[in-house]
């Protein structure tokens, strides 16, 4: 036991009175132009079919969050993100804009009379496929609007 003790202690001794170096400092460094091209990419729209299949509503999401959505303070319930301030689910992936295109022939039509920086989510069409509905989320908190597909 003895001699065990004295090779801990030689080794202690060791590590003890080698330098201490720190670690290397590295400063930010950004990826390859292709790679950040790949993640700045804007995602593939969500695309909402219409129950008689004459319509889609295409849904342009966003790329990425702000830091200043991430930073929002956020309470957890039971797996779900939710900002008190809106009562919305935070870390979703909202549409800034909205548009509809006709499946037979390709043409498309903006939706108008939108706030500048909405935020769209869960959005379907009603069974006759003549309105469409929409979560939109405003600073003050969630609203429902109704799309007159008609007239867009």
């Amino acid at each position: 036991m003895t001699l065990s003790y004295r090779v801990f202690g030689l080794v202690l001794l060791a590590l003890l009175a080698s330098p201490v170096s720190a670690q290397e400092t590295v400063d930010y460094q950004m990826p390859p132009q292709a790679i950040a091209d790949i993640a700045d990419a804007a995602p593939t729209p969500g695309i909402v079919v219409d129950p008689t299949k004459t319509w889609l509503l295409v849904l342009e999401r966003q790329s990425l969050s702000s830091i200043g959505e991430l930073a929002q303070p956020e309470l957890r319930l039971a797996g779900l993100r939710i900002q008190p301030a809106t009562n919305a689910r935070s870390r979703r992936r909202v549409a800034a804009h909205v548009e509809l295109v006709a499946i037979a022939d390709g043409s498309t039509r903006s939706v108008t009379g939108l706030p500048s920086g909405a935020q769209i989510d869960d959005a379907s069409f009603s069974p006759d496929g003549s309105l469409a509905a929409f979560s939109l989320t405003t600073a003050a908190g969630m609203e429902l609007w109704i799309l007159d597909v008609a007239s867009g």
